[in-house]
């Protein structure tokens, strides 16, 4: 089992890896896209893009 965690906030610096990372072009091996947890700050987030 792989855990992804990310600890920080999510903005245009870094939106960008976040998609591919979860835009379907990773699975786990049986076929479902690989998902994470988000722990956000407040300072510096987007909070569009939070909620996408």
């Amino acid at each position: 089992m792989v855990i992804l965690t990310f600890e920080d906030a999510i903005n245009d610096e870094n939106i960008d890896i976040y998609h591919t990372l979860f835009g379907g072009k990773y699975v786990n091996p049986n076929n479902c896209p690989i998902v994470a947890t988000f722990f956000v700050s407040h300072q510096y987030n987007n909070y569009y893009y939070t909620q996408k």
